[in-house]
């Protein structure tokens, strides 16, 4: 017999959540990529409508506007800790250094860990991709960190910009 949760007496406190977050500056860049750039979504095609130029440090800027309205924002336009505004996670590890994270959780788990990942490729690896300077100028650079101040405050990521790193992947 399958028991409903809602039936039996279980809180969110009886699991051990984990998530795992990542740094501002690639965050912010990843859902540009994903979800606004090419306005292939509800979302996107309003920023579009809004910002024409498509640019991302214009994303910045609607992002900023659209937190001054008295409006639910989706989801990629928040910072990363309201996912955690009803509980915080037990476990908390960082997408920059996932694989590591992972082992980790899996030995306070006491679970072995499996041969490889699982992960799925969202574009083709071998293709070079930009630092993210290159996106990054100095007004982008202070929206984010205003933008998601919580953020680097919440996770201890350094509100500079990571020098020379790679762009994110779409989807990762």
């Amino acid at each position: 017999m399958v028991e409903r949760l809602g039936e039996r007496s279980i809180s969110i406190s009886d699991f051990l959540i984990a998530s795992f977050v990542r740094n501002p500056f690639t965050w912010t860049l990843s859902v540009w990529e994903e979800f606004y750039r090419m306005g292939n979504t509800a979302a996107g095609a309003a920023y579009l409508r809004e910002y024409p130029d498509g640019q991302f440090v214009s994303f910045l800027r609607h992002v900023r506007d659209m937190r001054g309205r008295n409006i639910d924002l989706p989801w990629g336009m928040r910072p990363q800790n309201w996912f955690f505004a009803d509980f915080r996670p037990g476990f908390l590890g960082r997408h920059e250094s996932f694989a590591t994270d992972v082992r980790r959780f899996m030995m306070i788990i006491g679970a072995s860990m499996p041969p490889e990942l699982p992960h799925e490729e969202q574009r083709d690896s071998r293709v070079a991709r930009a630092k993210l300077s290159a996106y990054y100028d100095g007004p982008a650079q202070e929206l984010v960190r205003d933008l998601f101040a919580t953020d680097f405050d919440t996770f201890g990521y350094s509100p500079e910009l990571p020098v020379d790193q790679p762009c994110p992947t779409p989807g990762t």
